[in-house]
């Protein structure tokens, strides 16, 4: 059985919440670093849904306009943006 969600209802601090309780494999881990003032920084660009950061993170183009935006680096938004996409699909630990 497939479980989705409401992205339009599911917030950042949500997401966060969700990353934090999760096992992450080494590769992601850096996911939780300096995770407070990353979310402000998408919650100042008006990103405050999952459904609006898997917007603005949908390509390439739009992540760069968000990391020259927010200051936050590519390779944490790509890493985030993978994680929005399938991490309300696992088990939180």
């Amino acid at each position: 059985m497939a479980y989705h969600i409401d992205a339009e209802n599911v917030s950042l601090d949500d997401l966060l919440k969700r990353i934090e309780a999760t096992d992450l494999v080494p590769s992601r881990a850096s996911l939780l670093e300096k995770t407070g003032v990353k979310m402000k920084a998408l919650e100042q660009q008006g990103i405050t849904t999952l459904a609006r950061l898997r917007n603005e993170l949908k390509n390439s183009k739009r992540l760069e306009a968000v990391a020259k935006s927010t200051g936050i680096e590519t390779q944490y938004l790509t890493l985030l943006r993978r994680k929005s996409k399938a991490g309300f699909q696992s088990r939180p630990r």
